[in-house]
Parts: structure tokens; sequence; C-alpha cells
């Protein structure tokens, strides 16, 4: 399986290399997509921004109902904002997934690739892969906010009013400095409930972040499945699960990599993959990480589909699925 998998990282370094337009994909998802959403959200939160000022400048002798309508603004506002820009995200790099897949796609099976591809990605597999990408994208949001309603009904709900207490006498200590209205006896009989609520949450926590990883895990390859086998939504997530349950090590050996790879970025530049701000200059890491992060998402993009094709497929369209994830080659 390594051998395989090694043999994967050199045909992928060999196409890359033969075909240097696959560096626009990421180019485009890492830098011209966040800018074009910047620009959008700026467009978008204006007219919230203005609805607020409106407010407070021809309402200034009715405060209370001033401050009313402005909350009702940034809500609903703010809300709607958020959902447009998502919205606008989804949309873009929806389409820069099916354009990058297929000229993947091309380059691997074919030898070389144009820009053609990727117009031909878009305009076949746009569909499918915006409401797969909504799909993978809800279901972590799903388990998220199943956490966050198990943390708070185990922290707040009835059985364990003592939270609720301790927060209020933080809230004391924090605004008064000191402690009131609890005596020592109180104050150490809340140590067991809390100590049992914080173990609880972080066993809920690990529970749905697990569930979460799992589900990132085995939909992997749900974009491999539409554009190279031509699969519908349904059939791409569950020929994505039987693939990695199938070529199990090979795939763990596949994420390894990556992870290698980026914790190697983020440990030459702090400022990046989650090093913090430093080496930011408006928001854009420093030329040599930029680099490094176009070739660490081009290269494993494209190992991805190496990957996928080398274990079901030596042309596209030629795929007889076969049980546990394996196929059979025609």
């Amino acid at each position: 399986m390594m051998m395989d998998l090694f043999e994967n990282f050199q045909k992928t370094y060999e196409t890359l290399r033969a075909n240097l337009l696959l560096f626009l994909p990421p180019l485009i998802f890492l830098y011209l997509v966040p800018v074009a959403l910047a620009v959008a959200t700026v467009y978008v939160a204006v007219p919230v921004a203005f609805g607020i000022a409106t407010a407070y400048m021809f309402m200034p002798l009715f405060a209370v109902t001033a401050r009313a309508v402005s909350v009702s603004i940034v809500l609903v506002g703010g809300t709607i904002s958020a959902i447009m820009v998502v919205a606008v995200a989804v949309v873009v790099y929806s389409t820069v997934f099916a354009g990058w897949g297929y000229m993947s796609r091309a380059a691997l099976t074919n030898g070389k690739t144009s820009f053609e591809d990727f117009k031909t990605g878009f305009r076949n597999h746009f569909g499918r892969v915006i409401v797969a990408t909504v799909v993978t994208i809800a279901v972590p949001i799903l388990l998220g906010l199943s956490a966050l309603v198990s943390l708070i009904l185990m922290g707040g709900g009835p059985k364990y009013p003592t939270v609720k207490q301790f927060a209020l006498l933080l809230q004391g200590l924090i605004t008064t400095g000191r402690i009131s209205n609890y005596t020592p006896a109180q104050l150490f009989q809340m140590i067991p409930v809390l100590a049992k609520v914080a173990a609880g949450s972080a066993v809920a926590v690990l529970f749905f972040v697990s569930l979460a990883g799992i589900w990132l895990l085995l939909t992997l390859f749900w974009i491999p499945s539409i554009i190279v086998s031509q699969m519908g939504i349904a059939q791409a997530f569950a020929n994505s699960v039987s693939f990695v349950r199938g070529n199990f090590y090979t795939v763990m050996g596949y994420v390894g990599l990556l992870i290698i790879a980026v914790r190697f970025v983020g440990t030459i530049f702090p400022g990046v993959n989650g090093g913090g701000a430093k080496g930011y200059v408006l928001l854009a890491p420093p030329a040599l990480a930029g680099v490094f992060q176009v070739l660490i998402e081009a290269f494993f993009v494209l190992l991805l589909y190496a990957i996928y094709i080398d274990r079901t497929i030596t042309k596209p369209n030629s795929v007889r699925p076969l049980s546990k994830g394996r196929t059979r080659r025609l």
C-alpha cells in the first residue's frame, strides 16, 4: 500500500511538472477568491451599517426605540449579510472545485490539461459539486450545533443549577472584587458539580468533534467520484465511504503526508497555518510562504485524484465498483 502511495507521489510530481497550469486553481483558491469575498462582504455590510447610523441619526429623542431598531437591523441585516456572503463563497469555491478537479483528471489521464478543461468541468459538474459541497459543510455545522446544545443543557439546565450560580459568583467577583452571599461551605459544594459538568462537557465535545472528523475522512473522495467516475451526489458520497474503507491505509498515509506538509510550512513561517498573525502584511502571508502554500495545495489535490484513479480506473468511465470500495479494471 505504501509503495503504491509513493508511486502515486512520483506520478503526481511528474504530472504537475509537465502541467504548470495546474498551479492556477490554487492561486485562485488561496488569493483571488478571498479578496473577492472580502469585497463582497464590504458591499453587503455597508447597507447594514448605514441602517444603524440612520436609526440613531433620525431618532435621537427616542433612544430606546432607536436602540431597539438598531438591534433589529443588526440581527436581521447581519444574518442576511452572512447568508449572502456564505452563499457567494459556496458558489465561487464550488466553481473552482469543479474546474480544478476536471483539470486534474485530464492531466492524469491524458498527460496534459488546459484552461478549456476548467470550463468543461464547470459546465458538466458544477451543479452536483455545489450541492455536495453544501452537504459536506452542513454535517459538521449540525454536529457543532448539537455539541453546543448538549453543553447548554449540561451546564445551564435544571439538572445543574450550580453552574449558573457559579457564573453569577464570577460576575460578582469581577464587578465588585469580592465574593458575597456565599459561605465557604456553599463554595466547596460547587466544586464536585462543576468538575462533573466539565468532564461531561469534554466528553461531549470530543464525541462530536470525532464524528465530524470521521465524516470528513470518509467523504474525502466525493469530488473525484463525481468528476472522474461521473456519479450522482448520493452515489458519490457512498462511493467515497466505500473507497476509504477499502483503501484505508493508503488514505491515512495521504492524510499523514498532508498534515506533515502543512505543519512544515507552519513551522518555518510562524504566521501561516494557525501560527499566529506574525509575518502577515495586509492579511497576506510572506511571499515565500505563499509559494509553499500554492505548492502544497496544487500537489495534494492532484495526489488525491492520482490515488483515486490508480485505485479505480485506467481511463475515465471504465470503473465498475466492487464491494468495500475496491474496483475492477475493465
